[in-house]
């Protein structure tokens, strides 16, 4: 298992334009090899700004299926973004090996 996580920083005045579209997104990265499950969630906001934050996190079944996916999709994918929606919003990634998930019911 491995996740890859997406950070945005997205100017309001954007906001629910790119929302909707990264759901659509988000549904399209599922349709990859390896691709398990998507989860998006907004950063809560403690003071008045002008960008809202979000992590746009997937979970994949190997490190080969993210790397099929850098190599032949991810530009394709986050050009369609910048073509959209300019530099409205900020967004940096991470990898990140061998989760492990815990949940209440594990002792």
């Amino acid at each position: 298992m491995i996740t890859y996580e997406v950070n945005l920083t997205i100017e309001n005045e954007i906001f629910e334009d790119y929302y909707n579209w990264l759901v659509v997104h988000a549904k399209k990265m599922l349709q990859y090899d390896g691709f398990k499950s998507a989860v998006i969630a907004k950063e809560k906001i403690t003071e008045d700004s002008n960008q809202t934050k979000i992590t746009a996190r997937y979970d994949l079944d190997s490190e080969d299926s993210l790397n099929n996916y850098l190599t032949n999709y991810a530009t394709a994918m986050r050009d369609d973004g910048i073509k959209r929606f300019g530099n409205k919003f900020i967004a940096t990634r991470r990898i990140l090996l061998e989760p492990l998930t815990l949940s209440e019911d594990i002792q």
